[in-house]
């Protein structure tokens, strides 16, 4: 528990608030380019099918990953004045790395546990930047069975709230601007804030390693 409370503690940080509003816009400008480029490219099959299983997935993990980079390294319950910096390039290439895995990971599929394990991956990849000199055990990235069940648990019942928020939300933007799609669009913010916790609490897991 202890986690879940430092977890939602950095959700509701300044820093944190403001790379939720960062990603919501770069996911608005992905469902928009989607839509865009399936009627641009609707009599070309292949760059049809390439929009939708590389291009926007790519553009949705690259989103992904700034948001969670804008947090290192406090993701991880460190110091922020003791690590590096990561680069544009850093978070460029990770995002580009999971989306050419992603297929390979069965889970994934599930909408509820795509997220998380998206995210999952994103923070070892960059927890493995950080210096780990200063641990006295050997690291593990498999966190023990209570925190797997919070965070499966985390995942399930946030995709089911943020899919009805989103439903009514999107809903009533779509009357009151006289627009579609609100609420594909709005899907990706709410399932991030809702699911975030799950994210940051096996990021947490990973960094209490470096103190212990």
């Amino acid at each position: 528990m202890e986690y879940l409370f430092a977890a939602i503690s950095l959700l509701l940080s300044p820093t944190a608030l403001l790379a939720l509003v960062i990603y919501t816009l770069l996911t608005f400008v992905s469902e928009w380019s989607g839509a865009y480029l399936s009627q641009a490219w609707r009599t070309s099959p292949s760059m049809l099918w390439l929009a939708e299983h590389l291009y926007i997935p790519w553009f949705n993990l690259l989103a992904l990953a700034i948001f969670l980079s804008m947090l290192y390294p406090q993701l991880y319950g460190l110091d922020g004045g003791t690590y590096a910096e990561i680069s544009l390039k850093n978070v460029v290439d990770i995002a580009l790395f999971i989306s050419l895995i992603l297929p390979l990971i069965p889970a994934i599929g599930r909408a509820e546990f795509a997220l998380p394990i998206q995210g999952i991956i994103i923070v070892t990849l960059l927890f493995n930047g950080i210096d780990k000199s200063t641990a006295d055990i050997e690291i593990s990235y498999w966190p023990a069975w209570p925190t797997i069940g919070m965070i499966i648990g985390i995942s399930i019942l946030t995709m089911f709230l943020s899919r009805l928020s989103a439903a009514h939300l999107g809903e009533w933007l779509d009357q009151q601007l006289e627009r579609k799609g609100f609420e594909r669009a709005l899907q990706h913010g709410i399932q991030l804030t809702l699911q975030s916790p799950a994210i940051f609490i096996y990021a947490m897991g990973l960094g209490a390693q470096l103190s212990s």
